[in-house]
């Protein structure tokens, strides 16, 4: 329902409602995506290890990684706090100040553990040979053709 303003407002009480959730979406979208992610790699790699070899695991583990350390980070601060205050409450303050650096430290833990540094195009040297050369001829890369391997005339064939 709208008024005569154009704000939204609940049916029941006419009183405006808050439509700040359309500014929280990035926040819960980036949680799901990694509880998605995280889900995905469960399922996937569980049954047989081998596949976190895939690329598709390769992606899906960072942000699967990322949302535990978030989620571990949240979680123990929010302990934390309502331990605070409950101490507060009871006047056990230096034990409140403990549980505060508990929350505190809790966050930055988590922070630092998923603050890296940003690979730069300018770090990377184009060419460069990676691993060790073997061979006969170590380094040289061999290109073979063999015309009689299929069969295929063109396109008209179907084959």
């Amino acid at each position: 329902m709208r008024t005569e303003e154009g704000a939204h407002v609940w049916r029941r009480t006419e009183q405006p409602h808050n439509r700040a959730w359309k500014d929280r979406w990035p926040m819960w979208g980036f949680a799901v995506g990694g509880l998605l992610s995280l889900l995905w790699f469960l399922i996937r790699v569980i049954p047989k290890p081998s596949r976190a070899m895939y690329p598709c695991q390769k992606v899906a583990f960072p942000v699967a990684s990322t949302f535990l350390v978030w989620l571990a980070g949240t979680v123990g601060s929010i302990t934390a706090l309502r331990k605070a205050k409950r101490c507060f409450v009871r006047s056990r303050y230096l034990l409140c100040a403990v549980f505060i650096a508990a929350a505190v430290g809790s966050v930055w833990f988590a922070q630092s553990l998923t603050i890296e540094e940003t690979a730069l195009a300018d770090d990377l040297v184009p060419n460069a040979p990676i691993g060790v050369a073997k061979g006969a001829n170590p380094g040289r890369v061999v290109w073979v053709h063999d015309p009689d391997a299929t069969d295929w005339v063109g396109p008209g064939d179907g084959h």
